[in-house]
């Protein structure tokens, strides 16, 4: 790793980059795609958040992908005894806007909260809080990487007797990508 030249990415046409969307870690995942669908997904060889390793969330994240259950389009059913019936996007957020706004008017502000991805980024925080906090009037938002790390805390503590990485033995990185400092 230090100084030596890593692996490539295999070229696969159709594959692509992407970051996984299940914790807050940032793993750089690589899709390898045929005919519109995901095969296989594995760690982008150079990421510095994963170097080319992925949990197995991220590794079967094909299959989540590409089951026939997966909802294509918005649906929506008038009770809770009739059957879903897809709608348009418009219809399906004046719904949703509907159903927060009659919530907050019969309950109050703190009956709705907002429940985000760890990989949402600093700018869609923003506008997050701006809407939960000053539009709505709640203070009930927080995202899954709380929840969602605590499983990895644990294992860090278990195999490494640490819930974190130590500063000391992480490289220090020059600008030049992939050069550890002497």
């Amino acid at each position: 790793m230090f100084g030596r030249k890593r692996p490539q990415q295999p070229q696969i046409p159709g594959s692509g980059e992407a970051v996984c969307a299940y914790c807050g870690v940032g793993c750089r995942l690589w899709a390898e795609t045929l005919d519109n669908r995901v095969l296989r997904v594995k760690g982008v060889v150079d990421a510095r958040a994963n170097q080319g390793k992925i949990c197995q969330k991220g590794a079967y994240m094909h299959r989540v992908l590409d089951t026939p259950d997966r909802l294509t389009t918005p649906k929506l059913r008038r009770d809770r005894s009739q059957p879903f019936r897809p709608v348009g996007w418009d219809e399906a957020l004046d719904a949703v806007a509907r159903g927060v706004r009659r919530t907050i008017e019969e309950h109050g502000p703190d009956a709705f909260a907002f429940y985000g991805s760890g990989q949402l980024d600093t700018e869609a925080w923003y506008v997050i809080a701006k809407l939960v906090k000053g539009r709505l009037g709640t203070n009930n938002s927080d995202s899954n990487s709380r929840l969602c790390m605590a499983s990895a805390v644990a294992g860090y503590v278990t195999s490494l007797g640490s819930d974190g990485p130590r500063v000391e033995a992480m490289p220090v990185y020059t600008r030049r990508r992939g050069q550890a400092e002497a």
